[in-house]
């Protein structure tokens, strides 16, 4: 594994040795330039989500029965049974990207620390374990757009059924509001016919009274003539 150091430590620091060219030409640091950009947001990946509470309070689902767009990268691994090992990919990306948390000046005496200390692994065996990741991934970005797809189309259908049942309550509601006016329309043309009608009443009672008044106060005028004819006195009211 020696080289394969030599080449993730020249993409922290310029090696001091005969080599360094050679590193320098190869030009590592191109390729490992996405490790180091977000080396935070990588090492997150490489973790497992948090399980999610179930609608009872129990503990969530499995990571393969879990939400696609929920996942970690280290989710779907554990979905695909990709089991972590000596020769893990993650395990050398871990590697590289903790190297951005420490001084230039230590990382390449920790690259050949550990060079030194773990003959356990080879690079080989780590590109095809990469490689075995990178299909994994590459199929879980395409159950992700599904579920986007899924999860759009039903947001969609539900915005259309909310749309229609507010179509369909705002037409209610306008036909009984039509329907108010209406009735409206005919209290206030049958409130004016009897009103109407009302007002011929009073008029009739009035005329009544009227002609009733004159009807007696002729006759009263009447009887004064005669009284006056035959010579008597006029009674005058409580006289």
């Amino acid at each position: 594994m020696s080289s394969f150091l030599r080449k993730v430590a020249g993409a922290f620091v310029v090696l001091d040795d005969g080599a360094g060219d050679a590193s320098r030409e190869e030009s590592p640091a191109a390729n490992l330039d996405d490790l180091t950009r977000d080396a935070a947001g990588l090492l997150t990946q490489l973790e497992p989500s948090a399980p999610q509470p179930s609608a009872g309070g129990a503990p969530g689902a499995s990571a393969a029965d879990a939400s696609p767009m929920a996942m970690t990268a280290e989710d779907v691994f554990r979905a695909e049974r990709i089991v972590d090992d000596a020769n893990s990919a993650p395990r050398v990306m871990k590697l590289i990207a903790g190297l951005t948390m420490f001084p230039r000046e230590q990382q390449l005496a920790m690259v050949r620390a550990m060079d030194a200390a773990d003959d356990s692994w080879a690079e080989p065996a780590v590109v095809a374990d990469a490689r075995r990741r990178q299909d994994a991934l590459r199929q879980h970005l395409t159950r992700v757009a599904e579920e986007r797809a899924r999860r759009t189309q039903e947001i969609a259908d539900e915005v259309e059924r909310t749309r229609q049942g507010g179509a369909a309550v705002l037409a209610e509601l306008d036909r009984q509001i039509a329907a108010l006016h209406a009735r409206r329309e005919q209290e206030a043309q049958q409130t004016a016919s009897a009103l109407a009608q009302l007002e011929v009443r009073q008029g009739e009672v009035v005329e009544r009274e009227t002609r009733a008044r004159q009807g007696i106060s002729q006759v009263i005028q009447a009887l004064v003539s005669l009284l006056a004819f035959l010579g008597a006195p006029e009674r005058r009211p409580g006289g």
